[in-house]
């Protein structure tokens, strides 16, 4: 996230006045990558004519980090962390001399590859945080050309859990579907791989075309023999996956009645079968 945010604000001409790393080897790579002074220290030294620093260190190093550049800050620096559950008001507990605190975190994900710089600039970023800090971290954002929205800091857990839904879900959805066809006889090798075009069109049509026009298969058409039978194999041969088959249906059968992809009653038995125990399915 560090080195991602600081090519974002290089690439607008923002000045970065230096960055901090875990260790020094990781500092001589981020000066060597970006040019900019870098240390390797547990509580790096901020310099004087520094106006933004940002947190970008795991949550469970948020209120360290706090303590240990909170006394350097300019009167007039804010102090921003990048996390998606932390709400500012624990980084003020840790830093009460600062002159304003925020957080912000970008809907993304980033993995450190090239690719971050392009995907951080179209993603929104969701702020929450003391109007001063709020006011400087949103009017950066739009100079860079980015969507900033305001959440309420006690609904960040549930910001963030939706955030984990779409992506890191994602993952473990395509490790279930890659498991369940390689016992379906489908080479270790191919399996990963094959998922990859469907979850990528599905993808594309959801952006495209909305939830109601990209829902395809058994609950848009309301195949209810076809899901019973997916219920009845799972629940003999795959249990695991069939209790996370079991609670997307609620989902999906909620789009496919809010657009009337298929007929009420259809729908109604598909739910009925989503809320039958195992043992009265098999």
């Amino acid at each position: 996230m560090g080195r991602t945010l600081i090519r974002l604000l290089q690439s607008a001409g923002e000045p970065i006045t230096g960055a901090s790393n875990r260790t020094p080897q990781r500092a001589q790579q981020t000066t060597r990558l970006l040019g900019i002074p870098s240390e390797g220290a547990a509580c790096p030294v901020i310099p004087p004519s520094t106006r933004i620093v940002w947190l970008t260190v795991p949550d469970r190093e948020i209120g360290q980090a706090a303590r240990c550049v909170a006394p350097q800050l300019d009167p007039n620096a804010i102090l921003v962390h990048t996390s998606g559950t932390i709400p500012s008001s624990m980084v003020r507990s840790h830093a009460p001399d600062a002159l304003s605190v925020a957080g912000a975190h970008p809907l993304q994900t980033l993995t450190g590859a090239p690719e971050d710089l392009d995907r951080i600039r179209e993603s929104h970023w969701f702020l929450e945080g003391e109007e001063l800090a709020l006011e400087s971290i949103t009017t950066l954002l739009q100079r860079l050309g980015m969507s900033a929205h305001l959440i309420p800091p006690e609904q960040r857990p549930i910001y963030h859990a939706a955030a984990v839904l779409a992506s890191n879900a994602v993952i473990g959805l395509h490790g279930t579907a890659t498991r369940l066809l390689i016992q379906a006889g489908v080479e270790e090798a191919h399996a990963a791989a094959a998922l990859a075009p469907l979850m990528r069109a599905t993808l594309a049509n959801l952006q495209e075309k909305g939830a109601a026009g990209a829902l395809t298969g058994p609950v848009a058409r309301g195949d209810v023999g076809v899901i019973a039978s997916h219920l009845d194999v799972l629940g003999r041969d795959a249990p695991e996956a069939a209790a996370l088959y079991r609670a997307l249906l609620e989902p999906l059968v909620e789009v496919a009645r809010a657009h009337e992809l298929a007929g009420p009653e259809l729908l109604n038995a598909i739910d009925r079968l989503r809320k039958e125990s195992p043992e009265d399915s098999s």
